[in-house]
């Protein structure tokens, strides 16, 4: 009973402790301009992020299949891979998908679309 009490008290503190401002919401839901309002007050740089990815959505007509493949991804999980991409300069394909292969394959897939529509 005391294990299991720990462990409920550690979860608690983990989850209360997590002050990340960015949302764990599936990128197809809009967040309100509130919340984009309050992230980008603890952090400057969230605002071209989702400004960049609602002009993504603008451009791209995300199909029920595409949208249920990619629903897991969340503001923070590609945020944060985008951040960490971005760290350095040529990144191998392995090194990007150990830091989040949902994240690689979703800007893989949101790159071809935009390369595909450009007749060259």
């Amino acid at each position: 009973m005391k294990k299991l009490l720990f462990s409920v008290l550690v979860a608690l503190l983990f989850v209360a402790c997590d002050k990340n401002p960015i949302p764990n919401k599936s990128i197809f839901e809009e967040l309100t301009p509130e919340e984009v309002t309050e992230i980008t007050s603890q952090d400057k740089d969230f605002e071209q992020f989702y400004n960049e990815l609602q002009i993504t959505f603008a451009l791209i007509d995300f199909s029920d299949e595409n949208k249920t493949k990619f629903e897991n991804i969340t503001y923070r999980n590609l945020y944060e891979f985008t951040k960490e991409s971005t760290k350095k300069e040529n990144h191998t394909e392995e090194e990007l998908k150990k830091i989040d292969e949902d994240c690689y394959e979703f800007i893989k897939f949101i790159t071809d679309k935009m390369t595909d529509s450009f007749d060259f």
